[in-house]
């Protein structure tokens, strides 16, 4: 059977590729790397029946039930947008934080689709995780995740 894709699955997506690819190049030294683990990444049904997948990769996604259980709260989850992604044309929002300060603040995207076919969930600028999802082409921020090797790292820093 030929497995139908679509533009929000995130198993041959292309935000998947730059991760594991030119990101992840990027990010890390080649000591670094070796620390950062392959994670597989099981995503049973959600929504449509083409979401049941694992994946193994070194840098991905959160999605919506991880976003909720590794942070404690709508609050922590809130993200600040880095110079370079406002360069790139990161849809970004102010946030009043106390009388007279505010920070930028951006939505986030998490791997798992929406409701809709091409639309992809995501965590709002006030920190919610939005199942319901929006269109996939929006200028949302992403906020890589990694399992990184503390134990081994920490060893060899005697």
């Amino acid at each position: 059977m030929t497995k139908k894709h679509y533009g929000n699955n995130y198993e041959v997506s292309d935000l998947r590729a730059w991760l594991n690819g030119d990101f992840c190049n990027a990010a890390f030294t080649a000591d670094e790397s070796a620390y950062v683990l392959t994670t597989v990444i099981s995503d049973p049904i959600h929504t449509f029946s083409f979401m049941d997948y694992e994946t193994e990769d070194k840098v991905f996604v959160l999605s919506p039930d991880e976003a909720n259980a590794l942070f404690a709260s709508d609050e922590a989850r809130i993200a600040q947008p880095t110079a370079y992604a406002k360069t790139k044309g990161l849809d970004v929002r102010s946030r009043m934080v106390s009388e007279g300060v505010s920070i930028d603040v951006c939505e986030w995207w998490l791997r798992v689709p929406g409701e809709e076919t091409g639309d992809g969930t995501f965590v709002e600028y006030a920190g919610r995780v939005n199942t319901k999802g929006k269109p996939i082409n929006y200028a949302n921020g992403v906020r890589p995740a990694i399992t990184f090797d503390l134990a081994s790292y920490c060893g060899t820093n005697d």
